[in-house]
């Protein structure tokens, strides 16, 4: 992920953005995080990707009220209709829902989470699955989760919520 102090020329994006710059969703006024422009190259559908402005900076919003995903400082938005996955961040609150994506990389939603935990696998057994993967460098964050980074604290939050409702104990 991008922070606010480094240059977007290094994450394919044209221009700097000050250190004490926060950008802002438009619509829910949710502090944004800056992505790499080759998340929204990767995730955006053929319709999103034609409007795309190369030469703006993008942040990811993850006020999961917000169907906002990404947004420039220009006033460019999209929206969950508009990209090719299910956004995590965005679906969350929908219990329904086990099919959601929690590490887009490695295909762990919260059905396998859930699976994997009833056939007693840990939690730490499972951040130590994708962690490996991690270290041997295998992981795509950057064009595969819709947040442009790791999806570690994904998985955590799904293990805090199994924990919870009275399942294996948080890892």
């Amino acid at each position: 992920m991008v922070k606010a102090s480094q240059s977007f020329e290094q994450s394919s994006v044209v221009g700097k953005v000050s250190s004490h710059q926060q950008p802002l969703c438009p619509q829910s006024g949710w502090p944004g995080k800056y992505v790499p422009l080759i998340t929204l190259k990767s995730l955006l559908l053929p319709h999103a990707l034609e409007q795309l402005d190369v030469t703006s900076c993008y942040a990811f919003c993850s006020d999961s009220s917000c169907p906002v995903v990404y947004f420039s400082q220009e006033g460019k938005a999209f929206d969950i209709t508009d990209l090719k996955v299910t956004v995590f961040q965005k679906a969350i609150g929908q219990v329904a829902d086990v099919d959601l994506p929690v590490c887009y990389c490695f295909g762990w939603s919260r059905q396998r989470i859930q699976k994997e935990i009833q056939q007693f696998k840990t939690g730490e057994q499972i951040l130590g699955e994708i962690t490996a993967h991690i270290q041997a460098k295998r992981c795509g964050c950057e064009v595969n989760n819709p947040q442009g980074s790791c999806c570690l604290s994904n998985v955590r939050r799904i293990l805090a919520e199994i924990a919870s409702r009275g399942g294996e104990p948080k890892a």
